[in-house]
């Protein structure tokens, strides 16, 4: 069952799902190109000159509406969506679902002729480039673009335009002395290794989640490896008190249940603060770990197409990337972008480095990993053994 978890969380739905109702293998994208030597289309455009702004709004109020594709949370798309519609006066709907069945759906119907999405954003980069491959998404470049990283965009097609979530090592404030929280922060996975934690650390095992795999095959194969393997995950074990869930996970440490508990989405945290600020709950990032961002593009066969690049536009520029992220309590990947997180200003926080955040998309292309933790693969097993897990 945990095999099956993995492989329909993302390998399956997008290798036999999305490139089998292509009927045809991918083919490389194309590299975006200029089209404004034959004069200015708002509705083909690969991007929009600034003396061409109005044009490009006037077409996109022409068309009055359009629907975005989304697996971000539906409340906060629907309150982004609200700007931008108070500004330009045009309709956004919402079609939100979890990234693997939303990107079913929507290669189901581009697969098909039947394309309804305008704009179509996913966490998962992995989506986003079968997308692009099978040409479902359309070059554009908006003005904003090139301001967002480009080792996590595609350039022309998409970009990060949130930082969806780091993983962590998450603890109680009130149950971690000031000693044990300097060993944790120097190096959070090495430091739990020690017996006298025995006892107090709860974890998410690879089988719940496939971001969660991805970040225990950093410590047993990637880039943690040669600092913790499967012999400092032997130590860990030692310690374990709880092997559950992230949700579950978090309550734990509030409740004082456990003292740590990872991987943990940094968001999880957010929330809890959001909701009460005085809630004894902290974290402190590993290095490495793994990461999503929401990316987002314009679909090539939009409804609206002039009313999908107004969004590219809007969504790319500070003001509409930074609404997203304040709405959210997220990072704005941007340059010069908010800092949206609710623990951000708090003394006990560090920023995460993103140079050591893999985005999780990446294991689901290492062929390594796939068969690691494909049905015939070892490295669930392996785990399991570890850490007498019989989820």
């Amino acid at each position: 069952m945990a095999v099956k978890q993995l492989r329909t969380a993302l390998v399956a739905v997008l290798a036999a799902g999305a490139l089998a109702l292509a009927g045809c293998s991918s083919t490389p994208a194309p590299a975006p190109t200029d089209d404004t030597a034959g004069g200015y289309d708002p509705t083909t455009a690969t991007s929009t000159p600034a003396d061409d702004m109005e044009a490009l709004v006037a077409a996109a109020q022409a068309e009055g509406a359009l629907t975005l594709y989304t697996d971000g949370t539906l409340a906060t798309q629907q309150a982004w969506a609200a700007e931008f519609t108070a500004k330009y006066g045009i309709q956004v709907s919402i079609v939100r679902d979890s990234g693997g069945p939303l990107y079913q759906k929507f290669a189901q119907e581009e697969a098909a002729g039947q394309g309804q999405a305008d704009i179509f954003g996913n966490i998962d980069a992995l989506s986003l480039d079968d997308a692009i491959d099978n040409g479902w998404l359309t070059e554009y470049t908006p003005e904003g673009g090139p301001a967002f990283p480009a080792d996590r965009s595609r350039a022309g097609y998409y970009y990060p335009y949130l930082m969806g979530s780091s993983h962590s090592v998450i603890y109680n404030t009130n149950n971690v002395t000031p000693e044990e929280l300097a060993e944790v922060q120097e190096n959070p996975l090495k430091a739990l290794a020690d017996p006298k934690f025995k006892g107090r650390i709860g974890l998410c095992p690879p089988q719940l989640a496939m971001l969660a795999a991805a970040f225990w095959y950093q410590y047993t194969d990637g880039d943690g490896a040669s600092d913790v393997g499967w012999e400092g995950l032997a130590d860990i074990a030692a310690n374990v008190a709880i092997i559950t869930d992230t949700a579950t996970l978090t309550q734990n440490v509030i409740q004082g249940e456990v003292d740590f508990a990872f991987p943990v989405a940094d968001s999880l945290v957010g929330n809890a603060l959001k909701a009460d600020p005085n809630t004894p709950i902290a974290f402190v990032y590993p290095s490495p770990t793994v990461g999503t961002q929401f990316g987002m593009g314009v679909v090539t066969d939009s409804p609206h197409p002039a009313a999908a690049r107004l969004f590219a536009e809007w969504a790319s520029s500070l003001e509409g990337s930074d609404g997203l992220a304040e709405l959210s309590g997220n990072l704005n990947l941007r340059e010069g972008g908010v800092d949206g997180r609710a623990y951000s200003e708090l003394d006990w926080f560090t920023p995460v480095d993103l140079d050591t955040v893999v985005n999780s998309a990446v294991y689901t292309q290492d062929e390594a990993f796939r068969d690691a933790a494909g049905p015939d693969g070892d490295f669930l097993g392996h785990w399991s053994q570890v850490f007498g897990y019989a989820g």
